[in-house]
């Protein structure tokens, strides 16, 4: 005859702690992220901004997922300059990053560490002197088609002429022309120092036609891109790059009596994908009649 082993019921209940317990323990690992932080010996002194996609900025960064490029600009202050830029892992020793140039833009890579980038300035006085010698630099320009951008110290005297040269510390206004039938593309006005910091300055848009930013003590390199384009609505334009119809503003799209009548009929065959702007807030009619399009995200 058999005998039955019974489990009292406290021990039950002790077994079923005890494995409930063990897999609390268990860890759950997740994907390590990362803190880029800025430091300035004047940090009143110079707005400087980070971006993860180069279109969004803001003046903290965190939680930054391995392998991924930070963008950075740096604007600043009238009377200030930079002196030096420093990118450095939290490690002991800490590891200096490279400082690299993509899309015309300044960036370092963060790959399994916080970093802190140090952005030291230094005051000019009205003379345009400071704690070192300073002399005026060069503002240069990459080569630029379809349109062009110039500095013009004196634009509102007659026969106002631009310049290439502007003291350290200097608000320098940039004025940009496109071609007739080009626009400017949003986000590819950029100046970047001539040194060995290669330094994406912030430049700020005073209007349409017109955008800022402050004179560093070094060079400068300005870049701009003017693909075919132009207006398509009261606050919209739109522009064709590498294929895709980008359209982009705020307000109401035009209504047109047929597509022929759109901006962009006669260049039917470059278009392969479309990208809308958020701030559209309606399609004017027959705008893509006809046209095999596959929409490919927001453009900011």
């Amino acid at each position: 005859m058999k005998t039955r082993t019974t489990v009292p019921i406290f021990v039950f209940i002790l077994l079923s702690l005890f494995a409930a317990l063990m897999l609390m323990a268990v860890p759950v690992w997740a994907d390590p992220v990362y803190d880029v932080t800025v430091v300035s010996n004047y940090p009143a002194c110079a707005d400087i901004y980070l971006s993860l996609d180069n279109a969004h900025w803001s003046e903290r960064l965190g939680g930054v997922e391995p392998e991924q490029y930070v963008y950075f600009v740096i604007s600043p202050h009238d009377g200030y300059q930079i002196m030096s830029i420093l990118a450095e892992t939290d490690g002991t020793p800490p590891d200096e990053i490279e400082i690299e140039i993509i899309d015309n833009r300044s960036c370092i890579y963060i790959e399994d560490a916080n970093v802190t980038l140090t952005v030291n300035l230094e005051h000019v006085d009205d003379n345009g002197t400071g704690m070192g010698i300073i002399t005026n630099h060069q503002i240069t320009y990459a080569d630029m088609t379809n349109g062009s951008v110039a500095y013009y110290p004196y634009i509102n005297m007659p026969g106002a002429q631009p310049s290439e040269w502007v003291i350290p510390g200097r608000t320098v206004e940039l004025t940009v022309t496109p071609d007739s039938g080009h626009v400017l593309e949003p986000g590819s006005l950029t100046v970047v120092t001539c040194d060995n910091y290669h330094a994406s300055l912030y430049v700020t848009k005073v209007d349409e036609t017109t955008y800022s930013f402050n004179m560093p003590n070094s060079d400068v390199l300005v870049s701009a891109s003017f693909p075919y384009g132009g207006e398509c609505g009261a606050g919209l334009s739109w522009f064709l790059k590498d294929g895709t119809l980008k359209i982009y503003g705020e307000g109401d799209m035009y209504e047109f009596a047929s597509y022929a009548a759109t901006p962009w009929s006669g260049i039917a065959t470059q278009i392969e994908t479309l990208s809308l702007g958020e701030g559209i807030t309606s399609i004017g009619a027959h705008a893509f009649e006809n046209l095999a399009l596959q929409p490919v995200g927001y453009l900011s």
